[in-house]
């Protein structure tokens, strides 16, 4: 079994929120997370994230992403 793990926080010191910024109408974060489901040999998909309460909206995006 192989897993992916993305790691993603909204707390960047350089650009703020840059995790869920639209890209092409779709949050960042989306994008990485097809990309890697397209991926035959990856398994599972893990998000990992801070407990910073900013980060809360990508956990649960964790979730719920197709």
């Amino acid at each position: 079994m192989v897993t992916a793990i993305i790691q993603a926080r909204m707390s960047s010191s350089r650009l703020r929120g840059k995790t869920l910024m639209p890209l092409n109408g779709k949050p960042l974060l989306l994008h990485v997370i097809e990309s890697v489901k397209n991926l035959n040999f990856i398994d599972k998909i893990i998000i990992v994230t801070s407990n910073e309460s900013s980060d809360g909206i990508v956990a649960d995006m964790g979730t719920t992403a197709p």
